[in-house]
């Protein structure tokens, strides 16, 4: 069965599309990412009563910034997944160089 978060995050084109932003609050509570859906406005993904913030960046990708100090690469979305495990949700994203895991209540798509 494929979760309804997925399907909107899928039609409006997450798949091998350009993650435009990623923020984690202060308190680790909530995360918010972005990208730009296939009709071209920017889709936000909004995960919010977090248990687990996992992200990771592979050790031999270079992390360089260019000469106006912006990312030298850009993470592009490659696999979402949604399981559960009782009245939470444990959302995987691959978007190489980096792969994440969040555990929370609750997932929107704005």
């Amino acid at each position: 069965m494929i979760h309804q978060q997925i399907k909107e995050m899928l039609e409006r084109g997450i798949i091998d599309t350009e993650m435009e932003n990623l923020v984690v609050d202060n308190w680790f509570d909530s995360v918010e990412f972005t990208f730009l859906g296939t009709d071209t406005r920017v889709v936000s993904c909004k995960f919010s009563n977090c248990f687990k913030i996992s992200l990771s960046h592979d050790r031999t990708y270079s992390k360089g910034k260019n000469q106006a100090g912006d990312l030298n690469y850009k993470y592009f979305i490659q696999d979402v997944e949604i399981t559960e495990d009782g009245e939470l949700y444990i959302f995987k994203i691959s978007a190489w160089p980096l792969d994440g895991e969040i555990v929370c209540r609750k997932i929107e798509v704005l």
